[in-house]
């Protein structure tokens, strides 16, 4: 069984290896530790939907590769699904750098 850094290393590698990621979000970067992950995003133009702010798509993927990660962080001896995720949204941003925890 890996120790928590070599656990940690191959969460991160997971994430910037996926080809979503590298080719629609090649900014954005994770930052797991032990039951927390913090993901960061520049927002680029492409994000944005007809009315010039963010597309929901992006914050979803965000929240949800937060949660997600922050929990495997915690986990390795099972492989982890979302099966339920819910948004509130408070304010549209159509510019500068996101962070989505978990």
């Amino acid at each position: 069984m890996p120790n928590e850094d070599q656990h940690l290393n191959r969460l991160d590698t997971v994430f910037s290896k996926a080809r979503i990621n590298a080719r629609l979000y090649p900014s954005a970067k994770l930052n797991t530790g032990d039951g927390t992950a913090e993901i960061i995003l520049d927002i680029a133009d492409s994000y944005h939907h007809g009315m010039g702010a963010v597309h929901g798509s992006v914050y979803f993927k965000m929240l949800d590769d937060a949660a997600y990660f922050a929990a495997n962080s915690a986990v390795t001896d099972f492989f982890l699904v979302t099966t339920s995720f819910n948004i509130h949204m408070l304010r549209a941003v159509s510019s500068g750098r996101i962070t989505a925890k978990g």
